[in-house]
């Protein structure tokens, strides 16, 4: 058991010095803002960065990736810091706290979508090794850090101020949200009409990951908390955790992009700020519901 959580906490503080790395690398070490214009093999028009760490990938790319890696800095990395400390504290006991555990995986599976997001769609480059340890080690650190949970036990560690409604129409809406924009951007995509889309990439990543994981993780949670199942309450924690955090990293993202392109898209700004609120606003409620016993 102490070999178990040994391996368990230099697995933990190996991915949050690496996410420091790497966002503080996306942040200090981006270049400077000079861009080509390139055409790609699929005829898509656009500039891509000439130097730093994101060299070779597409301007607005860039763009949105400076916005999410001072949010993963400044928000994400010293969150994950503070409740890595509070696993730190309690790890002479048999089980470390449960809240704990949940906030930590939460944390790590914003990590995964991050990283893997950029080992996928950003050109390769020096970073590329530390993007893929990072979604690599946050998917397998998530299994040991909740194998403890019983899950069965998890409706009566929280009162009835658990916002279950709260968690499930935020996830319902996200997962609508993110239908309603990538359904018909595909459609089109499908048709030909890739300029301005594809970014000289071959293909829809970033779709292909909100459609694939994001909007079934989603609906999934929403259903189970709707139907106040065992799994709805860890979702919960993920769903909350990653609205806060992604929606902040979006917000930053589109502003970024404003700073760089000229041209702020006011709709997205105002629906993952809502997004990011309400989601704070959920997880302090849940937090606040927490009545934590044996077992």
């Amino acid at each position: 058991m102490k070999k178990e959580r040994r391996i368990l906490s230099i697995l933990l503080l190996s991915i949050g010095i690496g996410a420091t790395l790497a966002a503080g690398a996306g942040v200090f070490f981006r270049g400077e803002p000079i861009t080509r214009p390139f055409v790609s093999v699929r005829g898509e028009a656009y500039e891509y960065r000439s130097s730093g760490v994101y060299r070779f990938t597409a301007e607005r790319v860039v763009a949105e990736g400076i916005g999410w890696d001072l949010v993963t800095l400044g928000l994400a990395v010293p969150a994950f810091f503070l409740v890595f400390a509070r696993f730190q504290s309690l790890s002479k006991r048999q089980k470390p706290d449960l809240v704990v555990r949940l906030l930590l995986a939460g944390i790590l599976f914003y990590f995964l979508y991050q990283y893997l997001e950029y080992a996928m769609y950003w050109a390769l480059g020096p970073l590329f090794p530390l993007h893929v340890f990072l979604f690599s080690a946050s998917l397998f650190t998530i299994y040991p850090l909740l194998k403890g949970v019983a899950l069965h036990t998890l409706p009566t560690q929280f009162d009835r101020s658990f916002p279950l409604k709260g968690i499930t129409f935020l996830s319902a809406f996200v997962g609508a949200v993110l239908l309603l924009m990538w359904v018909p951007f595909v459609a089109e995509a499908l048709r030909g009409r890739i300029e301005g889309k594809l970014y000289g990439s071959t293909t829809l990543v970033v779709q292909a990951l909100d459609l694939g994981l994001i909007v079934p993780l989603a609906f999934w949670t929403a259903f189970s908390t709707w139907k106040g199942k065992d799994v709805g309450y860890l979702l919960s924690f993920v769903v909350g955790v990653k609205g806060v955090l992604m929606g902040a990293a979006l917000c930053a993202m589109l502003l970024s992009v404003w700073i760089t392109a000229g041209k702020l898209e006011v709709v997205p700004l105002v629906l993952f700020g809502g997004v990011a609120l309400i989601s704070t606003y959920l997880l302090l409620r849940i937090y606040r519901s927490y009545r934590p016993h044996s077992g």
